[in-house]
């Protein structure tokens, strides 16, 4: 388990998850126009949010993502299922195997 948390610490910390979404958005190769006429999410929304002038509405984030087909993937932490809710328990053992006080939850 320390090891673990030891090979988390020193893995680069990932983008935000607004600026991995304005870089699939310069990938993707279609203008602002077409993803506009298919998301629904008016050009002007687009344009400042490109230009970090504004963030995006959780329906228009929604809409990217069904566009440009995202899925949501997390890294270094195992899978929330297997993992299982946390516990007073599950607290109790990370402080006794040296976690630092804290359950990990990501």
């Amino acid at each position: 388990m320390k090891k673990l948390a030891k090979a988390q610490k020193q893995e680069r910390p990932l983008p935000p998850v607004s600026e991995q979404l304005r870089e699939c958005l310069k990938r993707c190769g279609k203008t602002r126009y077409s993803v506009s006429q298919a998301t629904g999410i008016a050009q002007s929304i687009l344009s400042r949010f490109m230009a970090r002038e504004t963030g995006l509405s959780s329906d228009s984030l929604d809409a990217l993502g069904r566009y440009l087909r995202l899925e949501v993937k997390m890294h270094g932490v195992e899978d929330a299922q297997q993992q299982g809710p946390v516990t007073e328990g599950r607290r109790k053992r990370a402080r006794e195997s040296g976690a630092g006080g804290r359950a990990s939850s990501g």
